[in-house]
């Protein structure tokens, strides 16, 4: 029995940008090479972006959005400590001289 050679076709090259990029215009995206450390591995990988930089890593969306539960979370703590502060004042000035204690 004779197995017939596999038929790979050619594909065309796929045209790119100046800088090497290869738009994915439907989408608005291209491929990028990047230089830069993923997953513990620095290394030249390729990127999508768009035509206003580098879309985000999963990991760099999720530290993002971790650094801004923080300060919101810091906001929120430093707005209770006033209002306690606050709190300790009024209850202060309803305790003073010719006022029963509140409590």
């Amino acid at each position: 029995m004779i197995v017939p050679a596999l038929q790979i076709p050619v594909l065309p090259r796929l045209p790119t940008e100046d800088d090497g990029s290869l738009p994915v215009a439907v989408l608005g995206l291209k491929l990028v090479l990047w230089e830069g450390e993923f997953d513990g591995i620095a290394a030249t990988w390729l990127r999508w972006a768009d035509r206003d930089g580098l879309l985000p890593l999963p990991v760099e969306v999720a530290n993002r959005r971790a650094a801004a539960a923080e300060t919101r979370a810091a906001a929120e703590r430093l707005r209770a400590e006033q209002a306690e502060q606050e709190l300790a004042r009024l209850s202060a000035l309803l305790a003073g001289p010719g006022n029963p204690d509140p409590r």
